[in-house]
């Protein structure tokens, strides 16, 4: 008689944890992260269209996310690309475009030639969710 209670406790507490972990699974507070971040080149010139690529992946549906890009700081260090994108994040791979006019190279802007950061977060109600760093190159 023992037994088969002990038995029967043990099954029922193999069951209830097995409950919670696919409730957790399907039905918890759904995450994303960015998988990557890409322009669609590494050098460009003064006054060029870039193309930024996030891509990121959802373990369900989120709504009210933002995909936020920073960067190219001049000097004086102002970013000169600051750009949200409001995102609704369905299950699975997601992806965003952005296209960008580059700044003109000139000492009176700030911006001399060289490598510049690009600074892409993803967040959801203010909170970050995750980051990603780009690094392209400016010429005249």
């Amino acid at each position: 008689m023992r037994r088969e209670i002990l038995i029967g406790a043990v099954s029922l507490g193999i069951i209830a944890i097995v409950a919670v972990i696919v409730f957790l699974l399907f039905f918890g507070t759904p995450s994303a992260e960015i998988t990557s971040a890409t322009t669609d080149r590494n050098l460009y010139h003064s006054g060029d269209i870039m193309t930024i690529t996030v891509s990121l992946s959802s373990s369900g549906q989120m709504d009210n996310t933002t995909v936020r890009l920073e960067g190219i700081e001049d000097r004086r260090g102002k970013a000169h690309l600051t750009h949200d994108i409001p995102a609704n994040l369905s299950w699975g791979p997601n992806t965003f475009f952005y296209e960008y006019a580059l700044p003109h190279c000139s000492s009176c802007a700030g911006i001399l030639p060289g490598d510049y950061d690009i600074l892409v977060t993803l967040e959801k109600d203010s909170e970050i969710l995750d980051t990603a760093n780009l690094t392209v190159t400016l010429e005249q």
